[in-house]
């Protein structure tokens, strides 16, 4: 596009380049405005996550532009339509994963715990016998830990 150096008429005489940037970086000045209002972005020192982040706002905003295009009696009164529509595509985006995280299977140690919370007997409470007297190392902690316990992890 822009493979020679060419120089303006005008009076500056600035580059061909230069006026063609100047001339379509408000746009790009409008779009960071619009986007500042709803984003996802969170503070980080690291630049591959800043442009993640400024990925996912540009593409939330662009798909809202063409849902508002595609659909546009949309919530036709609303003031806050872009946040509406950004709630309602976060559900849409969050809902299989949560629905899969129902059946996914938990590993040996979660699913003791589920295990014995479903079968506790909630009248009974919390037992004091004799039993849990031996001291023992605990089965939670990490083994650097060493912990030792007169509890052994029943719940």
């Amino acid at each position: 596009m822009h493979n020679s150096k060419e120089i303006s008429n005008r009076v500056d005489k600035k580059p061909k380049m230069i006026l063609d940037y100047n001339s379509t970086k408000g746009a790009v000045d409008t779009l960071d405005q619009l986007i500042a209002t709803y984003t996802c972005r969170t503070k980080t020192n690291r630049w591959p996550v800043t442009v993640f982040y400024n990925v996912v706002d540009t593409t939330a905003y662009n798909d809202f532009v063409l849902w508002i295009e595609n659909n546009p009696n949309w919530k036709k009164n609303l003031l806050q339509k872009r946040r509406i529509f950004l709630e309602e595509l976060g559900k849409l985006l969050v809902t299989p994963y949560i629905e899969g995280r129902k059946r996914l299977p938990r590993n040996e140690p979660a699913m003791a715990i589920v295990r014995k919370i479903q079968a506790a007997d909630p009248a009974k409470g919390p037992s004091s016998s004799k039993q849990a007297s031996k001291r023992t190392r605990c089965k939670f902690c990490p083994s650097k830990c060493d912990n030792i316990t007169h509890h052994t992890g029943s719940l």
